[in-house]
């Protein structure tokens, strides 16, 4: 969960603003069945899981469900504007790190999306 409060009289930068969807300006995933920065504002939320078992090293499956939104105000954060995704993917991984993925997400209201994302590794 993101929050984000400006003194009276300024405004935060669209771009120091946190985002929802796919990868965010740090390389954080979420909700990959959406483009890049789908949902903005100043305040998110966000809740995932994934399971990445190994399958011959360096490679691994991944399955993952997410949910979550981004709104201007905190009530734009409820259970009833809640977006979900999953899907399903492969990931190549140094020293239990995923360091490249391949997936196939599907959001909510979206269809079925082909992506990657690659990490920091540092």
């Amino acid at each position: 969960m993101a929050a984000s409060e400006a003194a009276s009289g300024n405004t935060i930068p669209f771009f120091m603003k946190p985002t929802v969807g796919r990868q965010d300006i740090e390389s954080r995933l979420s909700l990959r069945g959406f483009p890049d920065y789908r949902f903005g504002g100043p305040n998110a939320a966000v809740a995932q899981a994934e399971y990445s078992p190994p399958v011959w090293d360096p490679l691994g499956l991944q399955m993952f469900y997410g949910a979550g939104n981004a709104g201007d105000r905190m009530e734009d954060l409820s259970f009833a504007q809640v977006r979900q995704d999953g899907g399903l993917g492969i990931n190549v991984r140094v020293m239990r790190m995923a360091l490249v993925q391949v997936f196939m997400a599907s959001g909510q209201g979206h269809g079925v999306h082909l992506g990657y994302a690659l990490s920091k590794g540092f």
